[in-house]
């Protein structure tokens, strides 16, 4: 199961490299993943209920559904830089604007394992640990994300300034917005 879960690591590492086009940034998403980890653990204790194998492989599928919610963000937060805003306020402004997103996409996954993890509609014991540990760590890595995620982000993009004197989003090519005066220049030389 340690062999599978550092191979899942490294097959999101490298299918966000490829993303990214950037070896740091699938790191800042990935950041999540060990909050993910502290969620099940915390959730089995408080239930009561032993770690087994099968919430071993929810641990491993875990991994892959965690990393959604950061990549969402950091994704955003390029975006806004690639179009001028500055480091500062791009983050607030996909913090802001991520958040409703992210919280109910978290929430209704959470919510449709619930029955399971309560077994409602009957115990399954194969299931059960499979979903507490996906509920659980999710429902943590989600409240962590929007908080820990964005520091880190800011953590990385002043070490990548001090090393590399270029800020994390500088492979990413501006596209003039609507809203932008240089667009609207170019629409206005065109001919009709």
């Amino acid at each position: 199961m340690l062999r599978a879960f550092l191979i899942t690591l490294v097959l999101i590492y490298v299918i966000l490299g490829g993303l990214f086009q950037s070896f740091v940034q699938p790191l800042i998403v990935m950041v999540s993943v060990p909050f993910a980890f502290i969620g099940v653990v915390v959730g089995f204790f408080i239930m009561g209920q032993p770690m087994g194998m099968f919430s071993t492989i929810g641990i491993i599928a875990l991994a892959g559904i965690v990393v959604n919610d950061s990549l969402i963000l950091i994704d955003f937060i390029n975006r806004e830089r690639s179009r001028g805003l500055g480091r500062n306020a791009s983050i607030l402004k996909a913090s802001a604007a991520r958040l409703r997103p992210i919280i109910l996409t978290s929430i209704t996954t959470v919510l449709g394992l619930m029955p399971m993890v309560l077994g409602l509609f009957g115990v399954d014991d194969f299931l059960r640990p499979m979903a507490m540990a996906i509920a659980w760590g999710l429902s943590f890595s989600t409240v962590l994300c929007l908080v820990v995620v964005p520091c880190v982000y800011r953590i990385f993009d002043d070490f990548s300034m001090l090393i590399t004197h270029k800020p994390l989003a500088h492979n990413i090519v501006a596209e003039p917005s609507p809203d932008s005066p240089s667009a609207d220049k170019t629409t206005a030389a065109e001919p009709a």
